[in-house]
């Protein structure tokens, strides 16, 4: 089995009132898939060991997720924090935007969105509206604040805003293709 998985399993075995009968083994199988920079890695042989450039958020929130519903303690809590915040999207390097800030003069600015790895040039890594929702549930599990809540919440709702357009006008396009 793999994180997300497990994640589900246990919760629907709480969620029918049911207690999970022997959590040590499962505990030991969560953290044993933890890399050093404090993401989870969802490793799927017994002998690999994580390692951060297969960090990944979705694997890092189901692990926080099933910890929690264990009631156990997050292994190295601020390292994992700072991983789920470094997974938030800064702007276009092609096209830096900065802010001014007491400790900096010149601080590159969040756009609001969260990918899966703070790796941005790993294959496949994007954001999205579901990346974001792992992050802020993850940080949220862990008593963390995201860095920006404002403009994470600006950018879901410019996604939906795109997504309800975008409706639109495939039902606008259906509609000339039939008459």
């Amino acid at each position: 089995y793999n994180l997300s998985s497990l994640h589900f399993l246990m919760s629907a075995i709480l969620a029918d009132g049911r207690e999970i009968a022997n959590p040590d083994p499962l505990v030991f199988f969560i953290e044993k898939r933890q890399a050093a920079n404090g993401g989870f890695v969802d490793l799927r042989t017994a002998d690999a060991a994580p390692v951060d450039q297969e960090t990944h958020l979705a694997h890092t929130f189901h692990a926080v997720a099933a910890l929690s519903l264990l009631n156990v303690e997050i292994p190295r809590r601020d390292r994992c924090v700072d991983f789920v915040r470094s997974c938030r999207v800064l702007s276009p390097s092609n096209k830096p935007m900065y802010r001014k800030t007491p400790d900096s003069p010149r601080k590159q600015i969040e756009v609001g969105g969260v990918r899966a790895s703070p790796d941005a040039k790993r294959q496949g890594i994007y954001s999205s509206d579901s990346y974001t929702s792992f992050g802020s549930n993850a940080l949220e599990l862990m008593d963390a604040q995201p860095s920006d809540s404002q403009l994470r919440l600006e950018w879901l709702v410019t996604l939906q805003e795109s997504r309800r357009r975008l409706r639109l006008s495939s039902r606008l396009e259906e509609t000339v293709v039939r008459d």
